[in-house]
């Protein structure tokens, strides 16, 4: 088999980044009943919101006392002391109760109607699941929690797994399916993802938990999109809102994602053609680039063949890139020997391995990027404005990042008629 189908245990010991996530997993832990609810799709971070680290809280707020949280429910004896008490007021509360309920029931009726409209029109929309699936949200996040405690490089494993679902056939979970026995080579099986993607057991278990408590609801497409985001949110990047809705695909074929996953080695023109064929921009291809090649390119990782003709064979003159920088150039060819390269992996950004930062356009700007893709970025003058405000301005990478990954979700959605809410991820329903 050619994908990585184990989420291995990471035992680096103390880890850039890690401090801070968990501060964040201990907030929801201790700051909630239920260790991960659905948070109010209105407290959600738009496109043009997105949180910083700093701007979470490091206390739990403090405990609401029972008589505020339940302020219909008095003390018997202080029920006891008027007993004479006008019966109006019984009324008028019974009818204030009324015209609750029949205010919620109208809700979910217009919800499930926006439901039901977004999906005939080929739609995603946010809280998609808040009325057939309350938890589902909650649920993705838990489960990435708990892979990420053991392994915290899983995050750009996602990362990447979300862009090359959605490069191929739009985001429709194409990348998750099995190969069926006489059928043709699925995506995960392809060159382009020959022992370069990984977290598929993570979405299997958000799944069969999802199954046991929302049977037929959540598409395995959706659990990816969510995934996506908790991933970054985890590593300490900024949290947005998910929309969702989407159906998932039937068909997956490597052929096809070998010719849609742009290479590493691809030109900036190229790599923005390949973009806009997807309905995404310059400023896209600067934020999101690193996917096609690492997972997000501020925690990802590349193998050694990805990047071993800029330190031994550039452009056939059969000497490095002249534009590495010599110390880093020393330090790549001590990790990724000239034969016997093709299983070590280097980290894109390695000053902060495993916190979503800027640091990557930092190091681009100081000619360490490891990719010719990435250091072409500094050298095209489409893009070079774009990395220079990126290394300059963290927010801004943030909030950019956050709008591009909505824009990415929305690739390639799938019509009723074109797809299906699968039951286990990995094979079509029958």
């Amino acid at each position: 088999m050619f994908y990585r189908d184990d989420d291995q245990s990471w035992s680096g010991g103390a880890f850039q980044g890690g401090a801070f996530r968990d501060d964040r997993e201990r907030y929801w832990r201790e700051s909630n009943p239920d260790p991960y609810p659905d948070p109010n799709p209105s407290q959600l971070q738009q496109p043009d919101q997105v949180v910083s680290q700093q701007q979470i809280p490091n206390q739990p707020p403090q405990q609401i006392p029972q008589q505020v949280q339940n302020p219909n429910q008095f003390p018997q004896q202080v029920q006891n002391q008027n007993p004479n008490q006008p019966q109006v007021q019984n009324q008028n509360q019974n009818q204030q109760q009324v015209q609750s309920q029949n205010q919620n029931q109208q809700q979910a009726q217009n919800q499930n109607q926006n439901q039901q409209q977004a999906q005939n029109q080929n739609q995603v929309v946010r809280g998609f699941y808040d009325q057939s699936c309350p938890s589902a949200e909650s649920v993705v996040r838990r489960t990435m929690v708990d892979s990420f405690r053991r392994n915290p490089l899983l995050a750009a494993g996602i990362l990447r797994l979300f862009f090359h679902d959605c490069f191929v056939r739009g985001c429709d979970g194409s990348v998750l399916l099995d190969r069926k026995p006489g059928g043709p080579i699925p995506e995960k099986e392809s060159d382009v993802n020959n022992n370069s993607i990984t977290g598929f057991r993570v979405i299997d278990d958000a799944k069969k938990r999802l199954e046991r408590m929302c049977p037929g609801v959540v598409s395995c497409s959706d659990i990816l999109a969510l995934a996506a985001r908790d991933a970054v949110w985890i590593s300490g990047g900024p949290r947005w809102s998910v929309p969702t809705g989407r159906l998932d695909g039937r068909v997956s074929l490597a052929t096809e994602a070998d010719n849609e996953i742009p290479p590493p080695d691809l030109r900036i023109r190229d790599l923005r053609k390949a973009f806009l064929a997807k309905g995404l921009n310059t400023h896209d291809v600067v934020t999101l680039s690193g996917y096609s090649f690492t997972g997000a390119h501020t925690i990802g990782r590349a193998h050694c063949p990805a990047f071993e003709d800029r330190l031994y064979n550039f452009s056939a003159t059969n000497a490095p890139d002249p534009t590495v920088n010599l110390s880093l150039l020393d330090s790549l060819q001590k990790i990724c020997p000239r034969v016997g390269n093709t299983t070590f992996t280097v980290s894109l950004d390695r000053q902060t391995q495993v916190l979503f930062d800027n640091s990557y356009y930092v190091q681009i700007l100081a000619s360490n990027g490891l990719l010719q893709t990435d250091q072409q970025l500094l050298f095209d003058a489409s893009t070079a404005g774009l990395v220079r405000a990126y290394a300059a301005d963290s927010s801004m990478f943030f909030r950019a990042f956050a709008k591009a990954m909505i824009k990415l979700s929305r690739v390639g959605l799938k019509a009723p008629g074109e797809g299906e809410i699968r039951k286990h991820c990995r094979r079509v329903n029958p």
